[in-house]
């Protein structure tokens, strides 16, 4: 197979390395390694692919040699975690921005079993979140599984096994319409900076 039997539309981006004998086709979702041969040595060009994978990529990636070498990070003391799994399982980009950065928080401040205690006076400061914000995001993270929550202590928790999608939940009650939607929850705002004017 030759790389102009490749359709168009598959080529995101084509590079070859100063051997002149590797071709790194990135394409949607994929990247394929091509052994190039000069003509009469094994064929005409380019032969069979030797890999479907990006893990033999990223092998070649390894051996890189740092950009600021006095500047290698460690471990130093106490320390927090994030692990690979956490962008590559679809976690990172199921949460917003507030979100991300209240579970950030929580995963900095915790001890080795997740463990912190900080009031949320104090994460509002320090995130410039509203209370509003705070209550909404800490309830969206403990929804989605990620972290726990009793009244005093926050436990970031190991992560689930896949993504916790977080199917529309029907309003059945007062409670729920004061809580969840907008329009009873700007009605009883309007009331109440109706009485405080009056008073």
């Amino acid at each position: 197979m030759h790389l102009q039997h490749l359709p168009p539309s598959m080529i995101g981006y084509l590079k070859t390395t100063g051997l002149s004998s590797l071709v790194v086709i990135f394409a949607v979702e994929k990247v394929w390694l091509w052994r190039i041969f000069p003509d009469g040595v094994m064929g005409d060009g380019i032969q069979q692919p030797i890999s479907g994978h990006s893990d033999i990529l990223e092998a070649h990636m390894i051996n890189r040699k740092p950009l600021v070498c006095d500047r290698i990070r460690k471990i130093d003391g106490s320390f927090a975690w994030i692990g690979h799994r956490f962008l590559r399982g679809g976690f990172f980009a199921s949460l917003s921005q507030n979100e991300l950065l209240l579970y950030f928080f929580l995963v900095l401040v915790a001890d080795r079993q997740g463990l912190s205690y900080y009031h949320y006076d104090k994460i509002c400061s320090l995130l410039c979140f509203t209370l509003d914000d705070y209550i909404v995001v800490r309830n969206q993270l403990i929804d989605k599984e990620l972290i726990a929550f009793d009244g005093n202590f926050f436990q970031v928790l190991s992560l689930p096994r896949m993504v916790v999608n977080q199917s529309s939940k029907l309003l059945k009650n007062q409670d729920d319409m004061e809580t969840f939607d907008l329009a009873t929850i700007k009605q009883i705002m309007r009331k109440r900076l109706g009485r405080a004017h009056e008073s």
